[in-house]
Formats: structure tokens, C-alpha cells, sequence
């Protein structure tokens, strides 16, 4: 180090008295060095540490997880090898199987799917599996793919089931509920004994650990409940599948090519034994199937007579229908002539009964006329009779008024009289006494003369009224009289009137009571009619329909006899045809299968190369950037150590004893960087990965073991770069000679940098920022560096958040802007055209029928399987897929004359527009095409012909296997209605959506989003060893710098500002390199830890490009807030002594 002289070392040469003494001071040297230089040789072991747990943990994650699923399947005896046959497979098939050499066990098995209905009331599809309950508690190999029981027990007895809860939903069914057949089952009854399970418990198994979801041919045509009963449920006298378990293969790993090679010998010895059990199981079927159609053949002729005798009857039926109808049709002649005279003596009776009532009718008018005039007339004379007798009332009181007015006047006029007398005795008294003289007195009387006169004329007018009202009283006595007599003869007239009337009402009343017996005579007869008409009605309406049956019987009869002389005929036909396949029986097809057909066991494999295609590529680059590091470190160390390394060389150690204690401090901290980043890696990496996959499995309790292979492997490149880096460090600086290296390194010549040539910007820089510029650009090692060394994490940051994107990708383009349908229905051959269309037109918007086929395509890169992709209507492919360049998002048109190739697949067969391509199909024809473009795709390899060109190139029309279609309902309860009506059509085999698959890739996208995050960690933990270990360095080799512009009064925040400004320029610098650096290790990345069926996106979105350099940039801002605190230690008095 810089502080040690060589006076410590100043020990006479090797070889010398003093030689263990000088070794001793060299160890004590070594020693020293590590104490005093802590942080640097943590960086080293940090680097180390990170970048050997990385490549250790990720190279050790994939064997591990490969490990524990082994164990997993071993300890359930997860079957090796699976056995299923086109014609059921039998005991004597087991037997067979048992006896063969590597078999260690057998297990013969029943499966069934089937709609069933929960407690909850949904149909759902359920696989229904048979356990060997005779075996659950025995340690046998014929109790294979074993299950472990999670709560309840395991079923005793029949109808018991316990349900397979392993990453499938156990869809609210709990212990102790009742599962039944739903009734949209078609008939089970040759394959299933039972029609209700009860649940007696729940069960996980290594078989559905994934929760990739199991197809069916029921329902919607995916399996969401798995349950295991007992063999009595089946009403099969065949199995459906053996599971087999090879001898040695649990000692190999599962996944392995070891255990590959110990099942494929077994796979070959049964795939031969099955050329032989099926001709064996072909005699059985034959022979069981010629007994029944003998038995068929007896049944027929007895079918037959049968028919016959039936046909003899129905005409003798016939025969005697026809007689009783000739009966009928006389007797009912008979009734129409009786029925035709009783219609006309009734319509004498109505005219009679008509005249007459015309007659009564008109007396009994001229009656009410006669009653109406004489109460008329009644009316009339009343009304005059009150109207004289009125006049007579009103003459007796004008009468008796009269005389009233008479009386009234006679005593005014006596009064009158009185007074006149009165006066004229006053007068005459007067006279007489001598009051009035004569003369008066005839004065006074002639006064009196008009009362007088008055008086005359009053008494002569009362007179005259007397005798008016006397004339007038006799007028009213004899009108009285006369009005009397008048009254008396008009009631006499009136009461002859009434008699004569009411005589004339008795005859009619008498005429009315002979109509109405008349009419009810009529009415009753027209009863009697009605009856003998509907009668007559009812035995035409009987003989129409005794007709018609004897029409129908006749048309039925011959209908029959059609019928049957057809069926025969079709049954003989089935018979012969029956025959003729028994006769032309092939051979069953007997599958031998391994682990490959299990979804789980293909996907979690899948899974596991991703990380170990992803363990390839990245440690690679840490590994980089610590040989970055430690060659940094190392050549700091060296420069340090000039004097110390002069001195050695002079006292005579030689360039290998001096570079070992180099070698010895690099060496020490790589081996326990190794050692801890072993610890750590081994452990972190795989638990990380395997919880991020618990998601998608059930997994069991990892096993994390120490890997000797990819220890020795990191610990050796990780102790190899750094070695490396410390020689390329030494190398230089030993080859000078010592009186050189003892003298203080020259400092570098100053020398005006280029931006002292623009006086625009250079003039309006401050001190601080010319001398940062200065030191930038003088100090070109350290600035390359420090770029290279940010540039590198931020690539690897980048990269990380671009895989992310690239994964995220596949789901979104290939099912939101490629695929534009999202059902798809596997057909057969022999299949319901009109039923499925008619099906489609309710469910689907649009349909498209295509033929998707495996074909081997050769082109200049080799030989790939790919599906081959005929749609039956070329020009309407665009509107279900979008064919597209991705680079230019440009239209590829699809033409009659070429094929389009996928983006990978061509990129694999090394192929372009316009080049040849080979096709070879699985019935070996072959066919050679032009390409006529290439299309962006993300999932599995297509290549797509249009139909004409199919006929062409290959000779044969297209075979329509699948129609794809776009529901506008994508609910999952619309989805199952539209998969359970398309199952129900004759033909369909299968039927899926593309959110299905979407969901299945979105749940692994999300799964390797945990391992892009761990690597994503591990970038950022790089990034800040790497940003530490350069500042450091920075900061130890400008210490006297730095204490300098402290004596010089800068505060703590300026010389922060000094040092950090630099650093900060360059990791501005360095994350803008790295990220262009990670758009081509991205894209070296995504090629190579991509599968063969995907292709990842090679897009980096925006976002990641922010977060990349932003992550950088706060490394960068951490690193110097923990680098600020060195800065103040820095004591500024031993700074300025230390010699350089």
C-alpha cells in the first residue's frame, strides 16, 4: 500500500540468513494489506460474490428444479410409461405387459369424462379415474400415480369418490356432498355403473400438480374436476389405460436424458409386444363381435317373421274395417231419408203455425187499436166533462160573487138612505127650530138633490143586478141538469165499449194459448231434428273417419310394409356391412406413451429450460463487468504501490514473487466471493425461481443441494477473470525497473482539452466546471471505465426490463392484434355439416373452416414441424389472422401461388421472400413451394397455402379439420353454453378458446416476471458494487487533489459538488451508452433464451428505457451519498504528505 516503505521490506534478498524472515514480513505485508484496504477488496469480493451466485444459482435452478419434481414423482410413483389402445386394453394386455423384461409394475386403469353436477347446480366436466382400493394401504407397484389425502378419508366402498384438489379449483365441493350425473350426458351406460358419488374426501396428486387445464371431448371441452373412485363405478370390461413403471428408471432424474435412455428400451420392447397383443386383441374382438352378429342374424329372421305375421293382421284388420264401414254407410242412408221427411213435416207446421200467428197478430193490433181509441175517447170526454163542469163551477162562482158585490151594494145604499134622511130631518129640524130660513133651508135641499139623484141611480142599478144574477142562477141550475144527463150517457157508451173489447181479448187469449202449444210442438220437433241430425252428423263424421283410418291403416299398412320390407333390407345391409367390417378388422392401434403425454410434466419442463436457456446468457455479462472491476481495482492497487513494488525489485524479489502478493489479495477475495456468492446462490436463486412457480404448480419442498459441477464452474471463470485482471494490472508496472518505480508517478502532462478551443462554451464555464471537464476528458482510463462499467449495468438493467416487455408481448400482439378469432373446434371426417353451421350461425359472428396440419418444412437452415394452415376460403384468412411485417407493420399480401412463413420459422429454415421450401405431410406425400413472405406470429410455427395451392402442390383435395370463429360473448358462461352446444354436434371433437390459451401463457408470462425481477435485483446490486468500487477508486487517487481544494477553503458541499459532478456526468454518459448497449443484448438474449413453438416480442418499450436509466442514475445518487461521508474524512494534513 501506499503508506508502507521499504524499509518493511528492507530484508536482505531470498536465499540469503535471512530468508524466513523476509518471507514472515511478506505474509505480515499481505496480511496487512487486506486490513488497511477493506473496501477495495470487499468490491472485489462483492463483484465476485454477486456474479458467482448468479451463474451458480441459476445453473444449479434448473437441475434443482428437476430434482424435487423427480423426488415428487418418485415418491408418488408417478407412472413412466402410459399404454392406451383403440380397442380398450384387457388383463391378459396387463399380464403381458408384467411379463415383459424392465417392467417393474403395472397398473391398470379406467377413465371416463362426463358432464357432472355439483351440490352448487352447475354441469361441469369431470374426469372420473378408478384407484386400486384393494391396494391404497400397500407399499405395491400396481398402486401407481399415488395420491396424498388432504382431508377426509379415502373411499371404502361404492359410489364413494374423493376429489383431486391439485391447482384445480375443487369448485365449492366440499366433503360429505353428493356429485351426480347431469342429464345432457349422452348415454354413459356402457361406461359408467354408477350415476351418483358421494365425496368422502379430498386428494392432491404429482399427475394434475400444474394447472395447465386437461382436455376433454364433453362439455366445454375442458376439464375442471378430477375425482377417483373405485373400479365398481365402470361398467367397461376393458381398461382404458395401463400405467407402467420401469425398473432403474427412478434412480435416473426426471427430464434427464439418462432417464430418457432407461424408459426408451422399455418404450421399444411394449411398442413391439403391442404389434403382437394387437393381433391377439383383434382375434378377441373379432370373435366376440361374429357371436353377436350371429346372434344379430338369428334376431333378424326372427325380425323378420315377426313382420310378416304383423302384416298379415293389419289386413285382416284392413278387411274388416272396410265391411263395417259398408254397414255404416246403409244405415246411415236409412237415417238421412227419415231425417228428410221429419224436416218437412216440421215445415208444414212452421207455415201453419206462421199464418196463424199472422192472423192473431193482426186481431191483436185491431184490439190494442180498439183499447187505445177508447181510452182516448175515455180521455177525450173526461177532459170535456171537467172542462164544463169547470165552466159551471166558475159561472156558480161568478154567480155568488155577483151577489156578494149586490149585498155589498145594497147596504151602501142603505147607508145612503139613512144619511140622506138624516140630513133632510136636520134640515127640517133645523127649519122647524128656526135655524135655516126657508130658502135656506131650499138651499140646503137642493144640496141634497144630486145624493139624491145618486142615490135613484144606485137603487135602479141594484135592482137591475138582482135580476141579472137571478137569470143567471137559472141558466146555471139547467146547465147542470143537461151536464148530468150528458155524463150518465157517455158511461153507458163507454161501459158497451169495454164488453165488446174485452170479449173480443178472450178469443184472442184463447188463440195465443193454441199458438204457443203450436210453437212448443215446433220447437220440440225441431229438437227431435237436431238431434236425429247431429246423430246423422256424428255416423258421417264416424264413417269419414273409419274412412280415414282405413285410409290411413291401407297408407300406413303399406307404409309398414315399406318400413319393414326397409329395414330388413337395412338390417340385412348392416348385417353384411358388419360382416364385411369384422372381415376388414385392422389391426388396433396400440400407444405407447411416456411422461410427454402428461400436460404437467411437458409444461414444468418447458418452464425449466426457460431458466437454464436464461442461466446461458446473463452471467456472462456479470462476469464482464466484474473482470471490469477487478482490473480497475487492481490497477489502482498497483499504481498505489509503485514505491513499495521499486523497493522488492531492487532488494532482488523477482516479478513472480512480487505479482503473488497481487495474485494472493485478488485470489483471496475471489475465493471468498466464491464462497459466500456459492452460499447464497445456491439457495436464494432456486427458492426465488421455485416460489415464482408455485403459481402455476403444486409443487413440492424444494431441494437445494450443493452442485459440485457448477460451483467448480463459477469459482473457476470467476477466479480466472480476476486473475487475469490482475496480471494484465502487474504486467505494465513490473516490467519498468526499480529505480523508475520508486520515484513518484509523473503526473499526467496538462494539455488544453477541446473545448478550450470553443470560446462560446469554454468562456462560460466557472473554475469548478473547467477543472471537471479537464479531468474528464485528461483521464481517459478512468473515463472509459467508469463509462464501460455503468454502461454494463445499465445494458443488463435494459435487458432485464426488455425481457419483461418481450414476454409480456406474446400475449398481448398475439392475441389482441394477430388472432382476431377466438374459438376454435377440432372436427372429424365424418361429421354434422348443417347441424355445426347451424350451430355457428347462433353462437359466432363468423367462421372459417381450415385444415391444420403437421408437415416437416426444409429450407437452406435445416428441417422444422410445422402446422401447415389452409383455409378454405383464401380470401378471407386477413379478416381472422393479421398478416403483417413486424418491423414495418406492412400488409403481406396472401397470394394463390406461395406460401407465408411465420417470422421464427423462417428465420429457422434460413429462408426469405421468394425462396424454395420442401414440405413433407404425415401420409409422406411432399410438395415444393416458393415463399412468398413472412409474417409476423408469436406462438407455434404456421405456414399458411391457400387452398388451390394445396391441390396443386400436393394432389389432393384440403381436409378441413378445424373451424375457427369469433364469439362477440367472451363470459365464461357464454363460452361453456357455446363449447357444450358444439360438443353436442356430431363431428366436433374438440372445441377451445383463445382465452384459454391466452390465460395459460399470461400465468407463465407472469411466472418468468418474478425471474426477470430477480434478474432485474441482480443488475441493480452490480450496478451499485460497480458505481461504489469506481468512486472509490476515483476518490483514493485524487485524496491529495481533494485535500488541496479543502485548504483552500472549499466547503463540504463543493467538494461534493467536485468529485460528484464527475461522477455523475459519467454515469449520464454510461447509461446512455448502456442503453444502446442493451437494445443488442436484449436482442441476443431473447433469441437465445426463447422455446421453439414462441417467439418473445423485440420490442423495448419506452417505459423500460426510463426505468433502466433511472434505476442507474439512483445508484449513481446513492453511491455518492454513501462516498460523501469518505469525503469529510479525508484528513487534509496526512493527505498532503502522502507521496503519490
Amino acid at each position: 500500500m501506499g503508506g508502507t516503505t521499504g524499509c518493511e521490506a528492507g530484508v536482505p534478498p531470498a536465499g540469503k540468513d535471512g530468508t524466513g524472515h523476509v518471507k514472515k514480513s511478506y505474509r505480515k505485508l499481505i496480511i496487512r494489506e487486506v486490513t488497511h484496504s477493506l473496501s477495495r477488496f470487499l468490491a472485489i469480493f462483492g463483484i465476485v460474490a454477486l456474479g458467482v451466485g448468479f451463474l451458480a444459482g441459476l445453473l444449479a435452478t434448473t437441475p434443482d428444479m428437476r430434482v424435487s419434481v423427480d423426488r415428487y414423482y418418485d415418491e408418488t410413483r408417478m407412472f413412466d410409461i402410459r399404454v392406451v389402445s383403440t380397442l380398450g386394453l384387457t388383463e391378459a394386455d396387463a399380464a403381458a405387459i408384467r411379463n415383459t423384461g424392465g417392467v417393474k409394475g403395472v397398473m391398470p386403469s379406467r377413465t371416463a369424462d362426463a358432464l357432472v353436477r355439483i351440490p352448487q347446480g352447475d354441469d361441469l366436466v369431470a374426469r372420473i379415474q378408478s384407484l386400486p382400493l384393494a391396494l391404497l394401504q400397500e407399499d405395491s407397484p400396481g398402486y401407481q400415480n399415488r395420491v396424498s389425502l388432504l382431508e377426509g378419508r379415502m373411499p371404502a366402498g361404492p359410489g364413494e369418490c374423493v376429489l383431486d384438489v391439485s391447482k384445480i379449483a375443487d369448485q365449492g365441493v366440499e366433503v360429505g356432498d353428493v356429485l351426480t350425473l347431469s342429464p345432457d350426458n349422452a348415454d354413459l351406460s356402457d361406461t359408467l355403473a354408477l350415476s351418483a358419488f358421494t365425496v368422502v374426501g379430498k386428494v392432491e396428486s404429482a399427475t394434475y400438480f400444474s394447472i395447465e387445464r386437461e382436455p376433454s371431448t364433453v362439455g366445454n371441452g375442458t376439464v375442471s374436476l378430477i375425482f377417483y373412485t373405485g373400479d365398481d363405478a365402470f361398467s367397461l370390461d376393458v381398461y382404458t389405460d395401463l400405467y407402467i413403471l420401469v425398473d432403474g428408471a427412478d434412480a435416473q432424474t426426471a427430464f434427464t436424458d439418462g432417464y430418457e435412455d432407461a424408459v426408451r428400451p422399455v418404450m421399444d420392447t411394449l411398442e413391439t409386444l403391442g404389434i403382437e397383443r394387437s393381433a391377439i386383441r383383434l382375434g378377441e374382438v373379432k370373435e366376440e363381435a361374429q357371436r353377436e352378429l350371429d346372434d344379430a342374424r338369428t334376431a333378424y329372421e326372427d325380425k323378420k317373421a315377426e313382420a310378416e305375421a304383423e302384416l298379415a293382421d293389419a289386413q285382416r284388420q284392413l278387411d274388416d274395417a272396410r265391411a263395417e264401414i259398408a254397414d255404416a254407410e246403409r244405415e246411415l242412408a236409412e237415417n238421412r231419408r227419415a231425417l228428410e221427411e221429419g224436416e218437412a213435416q216440421l215445415e208444414d207446421g212452421r207455415r201453419d203455425y206462421a199464418q196463424g200467428l199472422d192472423e192473431y197478430n193482426e186481431g191483436l193490433a185491431s184490439w190494442q187499436d180498439g183499447v187505445r181509441g177508447l181510452e182516448a175517447q175515455r180521455t177525450e170526454y173526461q177532459a170535456a166533462m171537467a172542462g164544463k163542469e169547470q165552466e159551471l163551477e166558475d159561472g156558480k162562482a161568478a154567480l155568488a160573487a155577483a151577489r156578494e158585490a149586490l149585498a155589498d151594494t145594497k147596504r151602501t145604499l142603505d147607508e145612503s138612505r139613512a144619511t140622506l134622511d138624516a140630513a133632510r130631518q136636520r134640515i127640517e129640524e133645523s127649519l122647524a127650530a128656526g135655524l135655516l130660513s126657508p130658502e135656506q133651508a131650499e138651499a140646503e135641499r137642493a144640496k141634497l138633490a144630486p145624493q139624491e139623484e145618486a142615490y135613484a141611480q144606485g137603487v135602479a142599478g141594484y135592482e137591475a143586478g138582482v135580476k141579472l144574477a137571478d137569470g143567471q142562477e137559472r141558466e146555471l141550475l139547467e146547465a147542470e141538469k143537461v151536464l148530468a144527463a150528458g155524463k150518465q150517457a157517455a158511461l153507458a157508451e163507454f161501459a158497451a165499449a169495454q164488453a165488446q173489447l174485452d170479449s173480443v181479448k178472450t178469443e184472442l187469449d184463447s188463440a195465443k194459448a193454441a199458438f204457443d202449444k203450436a210453437a212448443r210442438d215446433i220447437a220440440e220437433s225441431e229438437v227431435r231434428l237436431a238431434d236425429g241430425r247431429r246423430q246423422l252428423e256424428d255416423g258421417e263424421a264416424a264413417l269419414e273417419d273409419a274412412r280415414a283410418q282405413l285410409e290411413q291403416g291401407e297408407a300406413d299398412y303399406e307404409q309398414g310394409r315399406r318400413d319393414a320390407d326397409e329395414q330388413l333390407e337395412d338390417a340385412k345391409r348392416q348385417l353384411d356391412d358388419a360382416q364385411r367390417d369384422i372381415d376388414g378388422l385392422g389391426e388396433p392401434e396400440w400407444m405407447v406413451l411416456d411422461r410427454s403425454s402428461n400436460a404437467g410434466y411437458v409444461s414444468f419442463e418447458g418452464n425449466a429450460e426457460k431458466v437454464a436457456a436464461i442461466a446461458q446468457v446473463f452471467p456472462i455479462f456479470f462476469f464482464l463487468v466484474a473482470a471490469l472491476v477487478a482490473l480497475t481495482t487492481m490497477t489502482r492497487m498497483v499504481e498505489e504501490e509503485r514505491t513499495q513494488i521499486g523497493t522488492l525489485k531492487a532488494l532482488g524479489y523477482s516479478r513472480g514473487a512480487i505479482m503473488v502478493k497481487y495474485l494472493l489479495y485478488a485470489g483471496a477475495a475471489t475465493v471468498c466471493g466464491c464462497v459466500f456468492g456459492l452460499l447464497v446462490g445456491f439457495r436464494v436463486f432456486p427458492t426465488v425461481i421455485w416460489g415464482a412457480y408455485e403459481i402455476m404448480y403444486d409443487l413440492p419442498p424444494l431441494v437445494a443441494s450443493f452442485n459440485v459441477k457448477y460451483a467448480a464452474l463459477s469459482s473457476s471463470a470467476a477466479i480466472l477473470c480476476t486473475m487475469l485482471a490482475t496480471l494484465s494490472a502487474c504486467a505494465g508496472t513490473l516490467r519498468e525497473n526499480p529505480a523508475r518505480l520508486m520515484l513518484p508517478k509523473a503526473p499526467k502532462a496538462g494539455k488544453r482539452v477541446f473545448l478550450e478551443r470553443i470560446p462560446l462554451i469554454w468562456n462560460h464555464l466557472t473554475f469548478t466546471h473547467k477543472v471537471t471537464a479537464r479531468n474528464l476528458i485528461r483521464y481517459k482510463k478512468r473515463f472509459f471505465m467508469t463509462v464501460i462499467g455503468i454502461a454494463g449495468c445499465t445494458a443488463l438493467l435494459l435487458t432485464g426490463f426488455g425481457l419483461r416487455d418481450s414476454i409480456s408481448d406474446i400475449v398481448d400482439k398475439q392475441f389482441g392484434e394477430i388472432a382476431h378469432y377466438n374459438l376454435m373446434a377440432g372436427l372429424k371426417t365424418d361429421r354434422d355439416d348443417d347441424g355445426l353451421a347451424e350451430t355457428l350461425a347462433s353462437s359466432a359472428s363468423e367462421s372459417l373452416y381450415v385444415q391444420q396440419t403437421n408437415v416437416d418444412a426444409t429450407g437452406s437452415g435445416g428441417t422444422l414441424s410445422a402446422y401447415l394452415y389452409v383455409p378454405e376460403e383464401a380470401a378471407r384468412l386477413g379478416d381472422f389472422i393479421t398478416l403483417r411485417e413486424r418491423k414495418s407493420g406492412k400488409a403481406v399480401p396472401f397470394s394463390e401461388d406461395s406460401v407465408l412463413l411465420t417470422e421464427k420459422l423462417a428465420a429457422k429454415l434460413g429462408v426469405g421472400a421468394g425462396d424454395p421450401l420442401t414440405l413433407r405431410d404425415g401420409d409422406g406425400r411432399t410438395a415444393r413451394v416458393t415463399v412468398g413472405g413472412i409474417t409476423e406470429n408469436y406462438v407455434y410455427n404456421y405456414i399458411y397455402m391457400a387452398p388451390s395451392l394445396y391441390r396443386s402442390s400436393f394432389g389432393a383435395e384440403p381436409d378441413y379439420n378445424l373451424v375457427t370463429a369469433k364469439v362477440a360473448d367472451e363470459s365464461d358462461a357464454n363460452q361453456d353454453a357455446v363449447a357444450t352446444a358444439l360438443l353436442g354436434v356430431d363431428g366436433v371433437a374438440s372445441v377451445s378458446f383463445t382465452t384459454d390459451v391466452s390465460r395459460s401463457f399470461a400465468d407463465i408470462v407472469k411466472n418468468i416476471d418474478y425471474i426477470v425481477i430477480v434478474l432485474i435485483v441482480s443488475a441493480g446490486l452490480l450496478a451499485f458494487v460497480v458505481l461504489y468500487n469506481l468512486t472509490n477508486i476515483n476518490i483514493t487517487e485524487r485524496q491529495k487533489e481533494i485535500a488541496t481544494i479543502k485548504v483552500l477553503g472549499f466547503y463540504d458541499r463543493e467538494v461534493n459538488a467536485y468529485i460528484f459532478r464527475e461522477t455523475g456526468i459519467l454515469s449520464i454518459i454510461g447509461t446512455g451508452v448502456g442503453l444502446i448497449l442493451g437494445i443488442f443484448l436484449h436482442a441476443f438474449v431473447v433469441r437465445t433464451a426463447e422455446v421453439e413453438i414462441v417467439m418473445f416480442g423485440r420490442d423495448i418499450y419506452a417505459m423500460s428505457f426510463l426505468l433502466a436509466a433511472a434505476l442507474t442514475l439512483a445508484f449513481s445518487a446513492l453511491v455518492d451519498v454513501v462516498m460523501a461521508r469518505k469525503l469529510r474524512r479525508i484528513d487534509m494534513v496526512e493527505s498532503m504528505k502522502a507521496g503519490e
